[in-house]
């Protein structure tokens, strides 16, 4: 899939360069991209074949992994949507914390057989939730919790991270710089987005950008990715709180094994790096910052 997805979406930043950097524009591709994917009849793929059979595509859509959730009932601080994963716009399953490749569910559930997010939900369901080691997540209705449903409220106030409020960082002058991976498959990056634009909603964007920026980053997934940046976001933040230069386009060195010292600008959302049409597509110098 990820092949499928690079096939269709790389070039639309302007570099044949494995990154899909127009997130935006990829997306308006789907339909066609599943359509590419799906077996013929929606058979089921043999061990040669790079197609998806119907069941497949009904898990990376209708399962709320591209879609999201939206819950019948508000958790910490009136939350209760999360948005899905940039599925078909560049993420990569197939790694470590991809979505597993055994179809039987093992007691207990690993990452590699199971997939990451399923093994980290159901030992939030019976460690946290229900704190009952015997209990299947299989048996957990998200939708009806039953007695449960004040423990996930309780719960979302203390390990979530979705307070809008930030007067008190704001009156004492904080500043923020977010960074988030656009093709990261553990947390979803449309969740941070999500949670900036209501940010503006409640302080208006003159007032976030006084005390924040966000960075989207095309390519890098969990800390892996076919695109990892490293950095310099402390320096950035010292130049803004101790001279006052808030920062604009920064620029990150690309630490994958296989792209080592390529470099990329480091674009403020909702911008994306561009090819300008000439230079080594492995230099920052040849991509401008763009709107989607």
């Amino acid at each position: 899939m990820f092949e499928t997805v690079i096939h269709e979406c790389d070039k639309l930043d302007g570099a044949e360069d494995g990154i899909v950097s127009n997130v935006e524009a990829c997306r308006k591709l789907e339909p066609q991209i599943i359509a590419s994917l799906r077996c013929s009849n929606g058979q089921k793929p043999s061990l040669r074949d790079s197609c998806l059979s119907d069941a497949q595509i009904d898990t990376l859509t209708l399962t709320l992994l591209r879609d999201g959730v939206k819950m019948k009932f508000p958790l910490a601080y009136g939350v209760d949507t999360y948005p899905g994963y940039n599925v078909f716009q560049g993420v990569d399953f197939t790694n470590s914390l991809g979505l597993g490749d055994s179809p039987t569910l093992l007691n207990p559930t690993t990452f590699a057989a199971n997939g990451y997010l399923f093994a980290q939900g159901d030992a939030y369901v019976r460690h946290f939730v229900t704190r009952d080691l015997a209990f299947s997540a299989m048996n957990f209705d998200i939708n009806d919790p039953g007695r449960w449903t004040q423990r996930l409220v309780t719960l979302a106030y203390t390990v979530g991270a979705m307070n809008p409020d930030l007067s008190s960082f704001i009156a004492h002058g904080g500043k923020l710089i977010a960074m988030h991976g656009l093709s990261d498959e553990v947390t979803s990056p449309n969740q941070t987005i999500a949670f900036y634009k209501g940010l503006i909603e409640r302080y208006g964007q003159d007032k976030v950008d006084s005390y924040m920026r966000l960075y989207m980053v095309p390519g890098f997934q969990h800390g892996n990715g076919v695109f990892i940046p490293a950095w310099d976001e402390l320096g950035a933040l010292d130049e803004w709180v101790t001279n006052g230069n808030a920062p604009e386009t920064l620029v990150g060195s690309d630490i994958a094994a296989a792209t080592n010292g390529r470099t990329r600008p480091i674009c403020r959302y909702p911008n994306y790096p561009r090819y300008i049409g000439k230079g080594s597509i492995n230099v920052a110098a040849s991509f401008r910052c763009v709107a989607p």
